[in-house]
């Protein structure tokens, strides 16, 4: 009975000995620790551009709703538009 439990122990030793650290050094471990290092700082890197571009967009909004020369500056832009009396000249 008494080599039973040895044999039990010295297997539990062993599976604990080798099985553990490479549970904690491979796929499971430090390495998709690091994986997940990495995605969490891109997504910190995704989060400040979307927030510099909403700050970016939230001023367009505010300019356009105050500013009239900025509707201009939109209505020529992107619509093509003219003032009466000006001339255009289009170059392809």
């Amino acid at each position: 009975m008494r080599w039973l439990f040895r044999l039990f122990s010295a297997t539990l030793l062993a599976v604990g000995i080798g099985y553990l650290p490479l549970r904690v050094i491979g796929g499971g471990g430090i390495q998709k620790a690091r994986l997940l290092t990495a995605d969490l700082q891109r997504l910190r890197h995704q989060v400040e551009a979307q927030r510099r571009k909403n700050a970016r967009l939230r001023e367009e909004a505010t300019a356009l709703r105050q500013h009239p020369r900025a509707i201009e500056r939109v209505a020529r832009d992107e619509l093509g538009w003219v003032r009466e009396g000006e001339i255009v000249f289009q170059f392809e």
